[in-house]
This record gives structure tokens, C-alpha cells and sequence, in this order.
């Protein structure tokens, strides 16, 4: 069943195709449980299409929770982020998500996306990915609830 488009395009529900079953399944074989012992992730740096987490240096798009990390996010709609996209940030239960849109803030979070978010009382913070990296870090440092993160490293 191919995802239900709203009026602004975005998708609503889960595509079931087998690409999107095969992208969950893939992501659950790569998270990698960074050893920081209970601490959630500290990015060291970010720039333009890069971003340094622990002394190791990502090139594509991902997504932090705690002490995981999820390399290579894929969205199915490209610059305009699904609820079937943050599946494994949600089954994570944060109380907080930080977006990175982009170097330029290109991906878009539609207002569906938001609301549904806020429905499940999760407070988000959405931004230019620069910024989003410096609010993740100090949000992490002083705030005990759980975080999570999603990157997006390019325009």
C-alpha cells in the first residue's frame, strides 16, 4: 500500500513496499552503540555534508539516540521528512527531537509532522544543521531527559 499523500504532499502513513521494509531492515543491522557507557553521543564537529562524532567522521545523513547511532539515513521523500522516516527515533521514545534540516535548512518538516509529534508529546527543535548540532550538544550537556537527533548534512 503505497503512503497516503496530505494536500502539502508529504506522506502520512507507511509505505509497506518491499523498498521501505528492506531500508528498516537494513537500519536496524547498522546502529552502532557508540561505548560511552549510558552517555548520550557528543558531535565534535559538523560541516558541509560531514559531521564528527568521537573522533570518527560520517558522510551521510543520520540519526542519534542515547548512546546509538543509526549512519545513513535514508528518507523516502528526500527533502521532506515522513513519520515513516523517524521510525527508529520513535521507537526509541524521546522526549525531545532535534532536526537537522540542512546546511541551507532545504528539509522540509511538514506541519502533519509536527503535530503528530507534539500529539505524542515530544518537544521538538527543528534547524539548520550547524545549529541543530550546537543545540544537540548543549541540550545533552544540561538536560536528563532523552534525546534524540536526525541530521541532515547537505544543502
Amino acid at each position: 500500500m503505497p503512503a497516503r499523500q496530505s494536500p502539502t504532499g508529504s506522506c502520512l502513513l507507511p509505505n509497506l513496499s518491499p523498498p521501505c521494509v528492506n531500508l528498516a531492515t537494513r537500519a536496524n543491522l547498522l546502529v552502532q552503540v557508540l561505548p560511552r557507557r549510558g552517555e548520550t553521543v557528543h558531535i565534535d564537529d559538523c560541516q558541509l555534508g560531514t559531521i564528527g562524532i568521537d573522533g570518527q567522521t560520517y558522510n551521510a545523513d543520520l540519526m542519534i539516540c542515547g548512546e546509538e547511532l543509526l549512519p545513513d539515513w535514508w528518507r523516502q521523500q528526500g527533502h521532506s521528512l515522513c513519520l515513516n522516516d523517524l521510525k527508529w527515533v520513535l521507537e526509541r521514545s524521546p522526549e525531545i527531537l532535534i532536526i537537522g534540516k540542512g546546511d541551507l535548512g532545504c528539509m522540509q518538516v511538514p506541519a502533519e509532522i509536527l503535530e503528530i509529534l507534539q500529539k505524542r508529546r515530544i518537544q521538538i527543535q527543528a534547524a539548520n544543521t550547524e545549529f541543530a548540532v550546537q543545540l544537540y550538544n548543549e541540550i545533552t550537556q544540561k538536560d536528563p531527559r532523552k534525546i534524540a537527533a536526525t541530521f541532515h548534512l547537505t544543502c
